[in-house]
């Protein structure tokens, strides 16, 4: 895998950085990969579940388009995990104190 992972219990996310054309190749290798291990597994994925989301400091985001299953993932303005909702630019995340 080219791409940083993070997965909680049954959720996964992939974190790549993608600045050239390669580098959106090589994500487009990850969903591939993360798609026949889990196919290998019987694990399934929630199309309806998977979305991309772009963190930039850029006013216009790429408009690279990702498949899984051969079915084209939804790219989203904002998205909300675990309680807490991202946007593009990181402007409304909510940061928690713990003591």
């Amino acid at each position: 895998m080219n791409s940083h992972l993070l997965l909680f219990t049954d959720d996964l996310k992939i974190f790549p950085i993608i600045k050239t054309p390669n580098d959106e190749k090589l994500l487009k290798i990850d969903l591939n990969l993360l798609n026949n291990w889990c196919a290998l597994n019987k694990l399934y994925f929630n199309i309806d579940k998977c979305k991309i989301m772009t963190y930039t400091k850029k006013r216009v985001t790429q408009t690279y388009k990702y498949y899984l299953i051969d079915t084209e993932l939804a790219k989203v303005s904002h998205i909300k995990d675990l309680g807490v909702n991202f946007d593009p630019y990181l402007s409304s995340m909510i940061i928690m104190h713990t003591s």
